[in-house]
Parts: C-alpha cells; sequence; structure tokens
C-alpha cells in the first residue's frame, strides 16, 4: 500500500496526489501529523520506504520494486 502524508494547502501535495491518480495508482492520503518527525510535506510511504516531497523518479522507482507499477 502507498501511503501520502500531507499538509493542508500544500500545492506540491495536490500535484503529488493528481500525478498518482493519473497514472492510477491507488493511495491513501494521511495528514502529516500522524507521522511522528516528519519535516517534509508530501512524504510517500512505499512498504518501509519514506520518500520526501514530490520525487518523481525515486517514486516511480519504488512503484516498480513493489509491483504497484510498471
Amino acid at each position: 500500500m502507498l501511503n501520502v502524508y500531507t499538509s493542508p494547502d500544500c500545492a506540491y501535495c495536490e500535484a503529488l496526489l493528481d500525478w498518482l491518480d493519473g497514472l492510477g495508482v491507488p493511495y491513501r492520503q494521511l495528514p502529516a501529523a500522524k507521522l511522528e518527525g516528519l519535516k517534509t510535506t508530501p512524504t510517500t510511504q512505499i512498504g518501509e520506504v519514506y520518500i520526501p516531497g514530490f520525487n518523481r523518479p525515486a517514486i516511480k522507482r519504488e512503484l516498480r520494486a513493489a509491483g504497484l507499477w510498471k
């Protein structure tokens, strides 16, 4: 499962969610306050990997590795 930690009024968070929707990748959106010590939003969690910011190459790489995207 893919978790995306977001904060209100975060343009990068909305852009990441729109991008994931466009890829057809299911995700769960969670408030950043749920993850203790989080310093950057959005933060994407794929398995045990946390990716800060809207880092498309890193997210794609982890999605592929997890079998969530081709």
